[in-house]
């Protein structure tokens, strides 16, 4: 950052590429998605000591006098006094429930977990701190079903889809990738950036063929228990790396879903901007044909509102970051990797004191901010495997298995326009 040089992108048209190799510097801050880069090691830099700088250019990218901000901050005020009534009307049935002695039976090979931390009263004390008596599934369920948890976030990745048979990007011969070879892309993730999109769509519109089909993709089993936490007031906000619209399928309401990389749901114009109905880019995307703006002074190809490299990510990200995740009283990261920035650093958002769990077939996240899994953790729970089966787990240990079962079996709702 020494130089303090000023170009368009990581990648389009390698204007910061070149830099990079001209004189050495190897780490761009991106304006874009809030993130800093290292070319030497092709990946994203992750470290505490860059987080004032981060919150820096936050401020400079989403000014607090903004007009648009100011009148969305104001929405959710009036929407967070609008649930607080409501959790003030569910008391009674809380404290009904606090009544009501939970089913415990412990694992065997938590005992000595459990054992090591009684024997450790600073960190026990830490731990209680959060809610928690102590970092296992069974004191989670029995801390949700007694109303410790009013305010459950989730942040969701890919893996909460894999079990609806939505293919993947990068696996070979049968990713989304290896599908564009015969385009001969400079690289595979070309197929998002806008330079390359204006210059040919049709890669683009052929790849979301083959993700856009919600005749044929259905919620899974996470999608469902999402639902169960909407149903019973206890979530949050579901912020989501994906793009399929699963979270709307199983009838989650717009303001509990933030979709951080866009949707198909809604699309425009790349030229002038003109927002293009949902039935006409639909029909563009089931034939994989692109769709050209009929305007005779622009003809530029249109897009759904997916997240492309180098474009702001919704604005709804930055209001729920600062406004929504912070009053968070219990964190769910399902499915993701954690790797891309700045969806990554969310885990970072909630206070010190909100426990957070993590459901993935492995442990990631170890950067600070991430999940911990050392002598010192507090609040960090690991529950390794694929999200559909632990989250039946969960469902069970916490009683809702009639309701989830009814649940899964009900309607579908249709995909519709933002």
């Amino acid at each position: 950052l020494k130089c303090a040089g000023v170009f368009c992108s990581r990648y389009v048209k390698e204007h910061m590429v070149k830099h990079n190799a001209d004189t050495q510097h190897p780490v761009a801050l991106s304006f874009s998605d809030l993130s800093f880069w290292c070319y030497s090691c092709d990946d994203y830099v992750q470290s505490p000591k860059l987080r004032a700088v981060l919150k820096h250019f936050q401020k400079l990218k989403f000014p607090e006098d903004s007009k648009d901000l100011e009148n969305k901050m104001e929405e959710l005020a009036i929407k967070e006094e609008d649930d607080k009534e409501e959790e003030e009307d569910d008391d009674e049935e809380e404290e009904k429930k606090k009544t009501e002695k939970p089913s415990k039976v412990p694992a065997k090979d938590l005992k000595a977990r459990r054992t090591a931390l009684d024997e450790n009263e600073e960190l026990k004390a830490k731990v209680k701190t959060t809610g928690l008596d102590y970092l296992d599934i069974d004191d989670l369920c029995e801390k949700i079903k007694s109303g410790k948890f009013k305010r459950i976030s989730l942040l969701t990745g890919a893996g909460i889809s894999v079990s609806a048979g939505i293919p993947d990007f990068r696996s070979p011969g049968s990713g989304l990738y290896s599908q564009l070879e015969k385009f001969k892309l400079p690289y595979p993730e070309a197929v998002f950036t806008l330079d390359f999109f204006g210059q040919n769509p049709e890669p683009f519109f052929l790849l979301s063929k083959q993700l856009y089909q919600p005749e044929h993709f259905k919620p899974t089993p996470t999608h469902w228990f999402i639902r169960l936490l909407q149903d019973k007031k206890l979530l949050n906000v579901n912020m989501t790396q994906n793009i399929d619209g699963l979270e709307h399928l199983a009838g989650l309401p717009e303001d509990k879903v933030v979709e951080c990389h866009g949707h198909f749901r809604s699309a425009h114009c790349t030229g002038c901007q003109d927002k293009i109905s949902f039935s006409t880019m639909e029909k563009h995307i089931r034939e994989g044909k692109p769709l050209y703006c009929k305007k005779d002074s622009c003809g530029k190809p249109c897009k759904p509102d997916i997240v492309f490299f180098g474009e702001q990510l919704p604005l709804q990200f930055m209001l729920t970051t600062t406004q929504v995740l912070p009053k968070t009283d219990l964190l769910i990261v399902m499915g993701t990797s954690l790797n891309v920035f700045p969806f990554a650093a969310l885990v970072d958002t909630v206070k010190e004191t909100c426990p957070r769990v993590l459901i993935n077939r492995e442990l990631t996240g170890t950067i600070s901010g991430g999940f911990e899994d050392d002598d010192d953790n507090y609040r960090d729970i690991f529950l390794q495997g694929d999200c559909d089966d632990v989250i039946h787990t969960l469902v069970e240990k916490l009683g809702w298995t009639e309701e989830f079962e009814a649940l899964k079996k009900s309607k579908v709702k249709k995909m519709g326009a933002k």
